[in-house]
């Protein structure tokens, strides 16, 4: 099953928006093979919070063959292994959404900085490299006269960026953040 929200703040309507995607996997468990106990299982040890997982899609094109196609790059919250089950359970998020768990805490007054640049800021803050995330290059071309960030989760900190222009921010199917400028009415063909 996969989630994907889009987050308002309630109080206002934002010009800007972050997508944070979920996904709750059910895993046939005939074999044993995701038992914690199992010290046999090629899995063993590695049911822990935090993993990450990828997922990919498989669609049969022809009989016996099957095309997949990357899905997703999330990290595991808790298993569930239920003992009498023949099932494994978890929950898995995308990296927008950990980033609400984690705090930017950064007291500088930035002056006259482009958003492209304030975006970066604060996912290079969270321990992202430049291979990890994609920032629309017009985003370098809007400058703010001052930005000052209280303390506040990675992900709050992008939110009120969001709302300095139509941004959007989500991750794709390769588990990159993708920080891109919608398009106005004007800007399409």
């Amino acid at each position: 099953t996969l989630l994907q929200e889009i987050d308002y703040d309630k109080n206002t309507v934002r010009l800007g928006t972050i997508s944070a995607n979920e996904v709750d996997l059910t895993l046939l468990n005939i074999d044993k093979k995701f038992d914690v106990t199992n010290k046999q299982s090629t899995v063993y040890g590695l049911l822990k919070k935090n993993r990450k997982i990828q997922i990919w899609l498989g669609v049969e094109v022809i009989p016996g063959q099957i095309e997949w196609a990357p899905f997703g790059v999330y990290w595991t919250t808790l298993w569930h292994v239920p003992d009498d089950s023949l099932i494994a359970q978890v929950t898995a998020r995308d990296i927008l959404d950990l980033m609400s768990l984690t705090d930017f805490i950064n007291s500088q007054l930035y002056v006259n900085k482009s958003l492209g640049f304030l975006f970066e800021t604060i996912l290079q803050d969270y321990g992202l490299t430049t291979a990890d995330y994609i920032i629309d290059t017009d985003l370098y071309n809007i400058i703010i006269p001052y930005v000052w960030f209280p303390i506040c989760s990675h992900r709050d900190a992008l939110q009120r960026l969001t709302s300095c222009a139509l941004v959007y921010i989500y991750c794709n199917r390769q588990g990159q953040v993708i920080v891109s400028k919608m398009k106005t009415i004007n800007e399409y063909p």
